[in-house]
This record gives C-alpha cells, sequence and structure tokens, in this order.
C-alpha cells in the first residue's frame, strides 16, 4: 500500500515559532531536502546540508515575505527601480556600475512589517550587538527592508546583551 503526503500550504512550517533565522533556515533546507527524497522514492541527497540548500531555502522565505509587496509595488516603490530575478524582487539604483557585489548593488526589497525582515535584522544585530545604525547598515548590504532603522532600534531595545552591558559599560 502507497502512503501519500500531502501537505496544505496552510500546514506548512510555522516560521512565527522560530526565534533565530539561521535555524528556520537549516529546518527548511532540511524540509526540502526530505521532500526531495520522497519524490524520488529513494535518498537523493543525505548527510550535511549544503550552501546550495541553504541559499534555496532562504529564497523559499524571501519570496514568501515578499507576497505582500506584490499588491503595493507600482505605488509605492515606483522610485526605488525595482526588478524581479527568479521571482525575488530587487532594488535597483545608481550602484549599478560599482565595484560592490551583486547582493549590495541590488539588494532583496523586504517589508518591515513581516517577520521574516524582523528575523534577518535580529540575526545582523547579533552578529556583534552592533547599534542601531551598524545594524541598519549591515542589514542594507543585501537587504532593502523598508524602515529598518525602526525595526533596528526595537530589536537593540529590546535585546537582553545590549542592556547588560550597557548597564556594566
Amino acid at each position: 500500500m502507497k502512503t501519500v503526503l500531502m501537505v496544505k500550504e496552510s500546514e506548512g512550517i510555522d516560521y512565527k515559532k522560530f526565534s533565530k533565522w539561521r535555524k528556520l533556515i537549516q529546518v527548511t533546507a532540511y524540509i526540502l531536502g526530505f521532500i526531495t527524497n520522497l519524490k524520488a522514492k529513494n535518498v537523493i541527497k543525505g548527510g550535511p546540508l549544503s550552501t546550495e540548500e541553504l541559499a534555496v531555502a532562504e529564497s523559499y522565505w524571501i519570496f514568501e515575505a515578499q507576497k505582500s509587496l506584490h499588491e503595493r509595488i507600482k505605488e509605492e516603490f515606483k522610485s526605488l527601480s525595482i526588478f524581479e530575478k527568479d521571482k525575488i524582487i530587487h532594488v535597483g539604483g545608481r550602484a549599478c556600475n560599482g565595484k560592490l557585489s551583486y547582493e549590495s548593488r541590488h539588494p532583496v526589497l523586504l517589508p518591515n512589517d513581516h517577520y521574516i525582515s524582523y528575523l534577518i535584522t535580529r540575526h545582523v544585530h547579533e552578529q556583534g550587538h552592533y547599534g542601531v545604525a551598524t545594524t541598519a547598515a549591515k542589514v542594507r548590504s543585501e537587504y532593502w527592508v523598508v524602515g529598518v532603522t525602526r525595526l533596528a532600534k526595537t530589536i537593540k531595545y529590546r535585546c537582553v546583551t545590549c542592556r547588560i552591558l550597557k548597564r556594566h559599560g
């Protein structure tokens, strides 16, 4: 007897139950690999996650976060020279001829009110418990989060480590 696996979108991974961006990406990569192996009916890939698998998982969540932007894109973001590459919305601009990496020249557009944007900004902040301006600048090197400064300020204010360092500094 064959077992059929049916997963509805609403029964997928609940990203709001994750507090770490990297953990969400890793779990998603494992699940996507598991689904690929199920469809192939034998193990194609096992073992530790590859960089490519992690990139696919990250692209999946970026795409999910951008779904709310599609209706607003024509009116609110027309000054940002927006374009789409591999179903991901990027921001263009004057830096396209610079010597920066492609990700820095064309960051991914994300809404500030989406939990994925919060997780990414928090991940960047926790890399060194930077101040608001540094956290915002490091996020902008890869993602264009609308209102990232306000989001970075919220994260820094809520950060227990930063509060302890401020008290003892």
